[in-house]
């Protein structure tokens, strides 16, 4: 029994079938051009003895972080911190002791973060906040240490109570649209038949999936379906399997990173994009390819390995223009001092 709608267009230069899942309710979860929040990464390690941790009490209150806010990287449960590292909760609002034993003196909101003035052996450590005040010792495993926003990042979601909620493995999703009623409900950019974009779960099946479970499992505006029924890297096939009446998807969520470049003495950025039709549901740019000498290859030349960038990866912003892939396009084309967001799915 077919729940989708489907919307056939064709690649301007290569004559390329571009099939789009297609849904007319309004509904969605979340919004199609929603901002998504990411998270990151660090290393390094250290040690220093010092007394026992003081308590801390965790504020449940729904939040939104403001514009400009310190964004979650690696758990601290990653690596040993070092003095110096600056880290953020986990947790919505924190309160604690301070380095005197008042309790609830030392407070970090959510969009703030803490700089570590000592390490214990356990690795736990004191902090002290953008006011001054430092803190007894806190439990390492409810903060991150900053993201930095040029290395690639894993996507975090928070829930009502702050409480950052890291997504970076694949995960399966099981539907049943063997009954009577809503269809599949998702928007799909299907240009790269290795992962199928998420662009909106609207009212349907996924959305009722989406409501029976955790957060880490829901899918979401921007992340990518890999496998269909366990076929993949074949959009024709995936796009029958989705049609069938029992759909398992294989899922992974995205990872981004900044990627800056000045064209200089008649560069280019060296980029061979998917060609975007009239008709297409897109959000991003599609790399097919990275030129030699171009800026991009120049630019790879010294990234780091899970920073460079490659074919199927996807650009989500440029400049600061998102969700409009033919100006982020021209953008692109026209200015010398570019800034881009790379998106990519998750591995393993």
């Amino acid at each position: 029994m077919i729940r989708i709608s489907c919307l056939a267009c064709c690649g301007e230069n290569d004559g390329e079938s571009i099939t789009n899942l297609h849904l007319t309710a309004e509904d969605s979860y979340p919004p199609q051009n929603a901002p998504v929040a990411e998270k990151l990464a660090t290393q390094v390690p250290a040690s220093i003895s010092a007394p026992a941790k003081s308590a801390q009490s965790l504020q449940s209150t729904p939040f939104s972080r403001p514009l400009g806010s310190k964004q979650p990287g690696k758990p601290c449960t990653s690596r040993m911190p070092v003095l110096g590292d600056q880290v953020v909760s986990t947790g919505g609002k924190r309160t604690g002791h301070d380095t005197h034993g008042t309790p609830k003196a030392w407070v970090l909101m959510p969009w703030q973060s803490a700089k570590v003035i000592e390490v214990d052996s356990d690795g736990d450590f004191r902090l002290v906040n953008d006011s001054g005040t430092e803190s007894g010792f806190m439990f390492r495993r409810e903060f991150a240490y900053l993201a930095d926003p040029n290395e690639a990042t894993a996507r975090y979601i928070t829930d009502q109570s702050g409480t950052l909620i890291i997504r970076d493995s694949l995960f399966e999703v099981s539907l049943d649209l063997s009954q009577p009623g809503p269809d599949l409900g998702l928007v799909l950019d299907t240009l790269d038949p290795a992962a199928f974009e998420v662009l909106a779960v609207n009212s349907g099946v996924a959305m009722t999936y989406n409501q029976k479970v955790p957060e880490a499992k829901k899918l979401c505006f921007g992340d990518f379906i890999v496998g269909v029924n366990g076929v993949q890297n074949d959009r024709e096939r995936m796009l029958a399997e989705l049609k069938k009446s029992a759909v398992t998807l294989r899922v992974a969520p995205r990872i981004k990173f900044k990627v800056k470049f000045i064209k200089a003495n008649g560069q280019t950025h060296g980029l061979v994009l998917a060609p975007q039709a009239p008709s297409q549901d897109s959000s991003t740019l599609l790399v097919r390819e990275v030129k030699s000498g171009g800026c991009i290859d120049q630019y790879n030349r010294g990234a780091k390995a899970e920073s460079k960038v490659q074919p199927g990866d996807r650009i989500s912003d440029v400049n600061g223009i998102a969700g409009k892939p033919e100006v982020m396009l021209q953008e692109l084309e026209r200015c010398d001092d570019v800034e881009m967001t790379i998106g990519r799915p998750v591995k393993g």
